[in-house]
């Protein structure tokens, strides 16, 4: 039997942390959405992903349920949303004493006038568990097979399964454009 040290096991895995051995296709956050319902985000899109603590996020007067409030993080102030209560799914939020967030980047509005406002514009997606990181290349994306809530149509750009479950790849774009003219109407 033989004993190794910390440093040998290092030296033992080096060579296999350099080797490209990486997994094809383009990466995604992994999320829970509901107690049934997995879903992922392009990472691309993602500025950073945090779990800070209920008081972090200040509430907005006059604001629909679904909108929490707002906050900032590296020097960024965004509105934060209840993902699932946009999307009229159940939320596991209402009584949270910390919030999982990931800070999507909202690419401006094509059809919008020009803003005199320059830089990048943010979105704070609470859901209710991060995951991980997940590769997938386009080959996987399919049509959902998994009966979900029509609400959700407008916002899937395709379905992938991951084992035995099927998730829901969500196209960030249009959460904001919900979110923005959702907000706007209260």
């Amino acid at each position: 039997m033989s004993t190794s040290t910390p440093a040998s096991k290092v030296q033992e895995i080096l060579p296999q942390l350099f080797e490209a051995s990486l997994t094809p296709g383009k990466p995604y956050i992994q999320f829970q959405l509901t107690e049934t319902i997995t879903a992922l985000i392009p990472l691309e899109q993602v500025h950073e992903s945090l779990i800070v603590e209920a008081t972090a996020v200040s509430l907005l007067p006059s604001m629909p349920e679904s909108v929490m409030g707002i906050m900032s993080s590296r020097n960024h102030v965004f509105c934060v949303i209840d993902l699932a209560q946009l999307l009229m799914l159940p939320s596991t939020l209402i009584a949270s004493r910390q919030y999982q967030i990931i800070v999507v980047r909202v690419l401006p509005n094509k059809t919008a006038s020009e803003s005199s406002v320059k830089g990048d514009s943010f979105l704070g997606i609470a859901v209710s568990h991060l995951q991980e990181i997940t590769r997938l290349t386009e080959e996987k994306f399919q049509s959902p097979t998994v009966d979900f809530p029509s609400s959700l149509n407008p916002y899937v750009l395709g379905a992938v399964n991951i084992g035995e479950q099927q998730m829901l790849v969500l196209d960030p774009q249009a959460i904001a454009t919900a979110a923005t003219l959702y907000a706007s109407q209260s």
